[in-house]
C-alpha cells in the first residue's frame, strides 16, 4: 500500500478556507490593497491655481469628488449619482448649497495622476487642498500612501504652506495617516460641526488641529470652561482686507499644525441662519453656561 502524501500546507489552506472568508493578514493586506487600488482609480478632482474666492486669493485651491465626503460627515446629505458626482443644491452641505462652489465640484474631471501633476506644476505660494470633498478613502478609512502622495505634491514637499480640513472619523488608523500627511508637508484640520465638538475634539485629540463653524453672530474668542479657544478666521472679520496669503504674515492660521486652538468659520452666504440656534446652544454649553 502506498504511502500516504501530506497535502500540501498551501493546498490545505484553500480547501479549508472554501466558503469561509479568509480572515489572515495577508489575505487582510490583499483586500486593502484592492480597496486602495479601487479609490484611486475612481477617484475624480479638479485643480484651480488661482481662486477667483476673495478669501483664498492667489492660493492654489483643488476639489475632490462628492464620493469622497465621509457618510460621517454631520452635514452629509443630497440626491448623488452612481458615481457622486451630483449634489443636492438643498442640502444642508456647505459646498452643494453654494452656486458657484457647487457647480466647480460637479465639474470635478482629473484623475489621480493628473490631479498630481498639476497641482505639482502650480506656481502658487500655497495650496488648499478639498475646497469641497475630503480626503481619499475607502469605506471610511483614508487611504494611506495615496493621501501622503497628495499631501506631499500640495506642499511641494513642504516648500510651501498647505492645508486642508476633514470630516473622516478619527479613528486611531485615520489620526496615524493624518499625522503622515503633516510629515509630507500639508497640515490636516479636523471639522468640528459646532464649537462644543470643538473643544471635544481639542480634548481627545490633542495635537491634531481642528477648525468649526460657528453662529454668524460669534464673539472673535469662544472659550470654553478649561480655557480651550476658538480663534475666528481673520478673514472673515467684518471689515478685514486679509486673505489666505496674507493671513498669518504668510504663514496660515490653518496651516499651523499642533496649535492649541481652534480656527472658527462664521456661517455665512445661503448657509446663514442654518443650525444656527444649535450652535448657539452647543457654544453656550461649552462655556458652562445654560442655554
Amino acid at each position: 500500500m502506498p504511502a500516504k502524501t501530506k497535502t500540501p500546507p498551501r493546498a490545505h489552506a484553500r480547501r479549508s478556507s472554501r466558503g469561509h472568508k479568509d480572515t489572515t493578514p495577508r489575505a487582510a493586506a490583499a483586500i486593502r490593497a484592492i480597496e486602495d487600488a479601487a479609490a484611486v482609480a475612481t477617484w475624480r478632482g479638479s485643480v484651480q491655481g488661482k481662486s477667483a474666492n476673495r478669501k483664498t486669493g492667489a492660493t492654489l485651491t483643488t476639489y475632490s469628488h462628492p464620493a469622497t465626503c465621509p457618510t460621517t460627515c454631520p452635514l452629509y446629505g443630497g440626491d448623488r449619482g452612481p458615481d457622486g458626482s451630483r449634489v443636492d443644491p438643498g442640502a444642508e452641505c456647505y459646498a452643494a448649497a453654494g452656486y458657484y462652489t457647487r457647480r466647480a465640484w460637479e465639474g470635478v474631471r482629473l484623475t489621480w495622476s493628473e490631479s498630481l501633476a498639476k497641482i505639482r506644476a502650480a506656481r502658487a505660494p500655497m495650496a488648499r487642498g478639498n475646497v469641497a470633498g475630503d480626503i481619499i478613502h475607502a469605506a471610511g478609512r483614508i487611504v494611506r500612501a495615496a493621501a501622503v502622495e497628495w499631501a506631499a505634491a500640495l506642499s511641494k514637499d513642504g516648500t510651501r504652506p498647505a492645508w486642508t480640513y476633514t470630516h473622516h472619523a478619527p479613528t486611531p488608523e485615520n489620526l496615524a495617516t493624518l499625522a503622515a500627511m503633516a510629515d509630507a508637508g500639508t497640515v490636516v484640520n479636523l471639522s468640528a460641526s459646532d464649537p462644543g465638538e470643538a473643544f471635544a475634539m481639542m480634548a481627545a485629540h490633542p495635537g491634531h488641529p481642528v477648525a468649526t463653524v460657528t453662529p454668524g453672530d460669534s464673539p472673535r474668542v469662544i472659550r470654553d470652561q478649561e480655557g480651550r479657544r476658538i480663534v475666528q478666521c481673520p478673514a472673515t472679520l467684518e471689515g478685514s482686507d486679509v486673505t489666505c496669503l496674507t493671513c498669518g504674515g504668510g504663514r496660515p492660521l490653518c496651516a499651523r499644525g499642533g496649535r492649541d486652538y481652534a480656527i472658527g468659520f462664521p456661517v455665512h452666504g445661503a448657509h446663514a441662519g442654518k443650525g444656527e440656534a444649535r450652535m448657539r446652544a452647543a457654544t453656550a454649553r461649552a462655556a458652562g453656561v445654560t442655554p
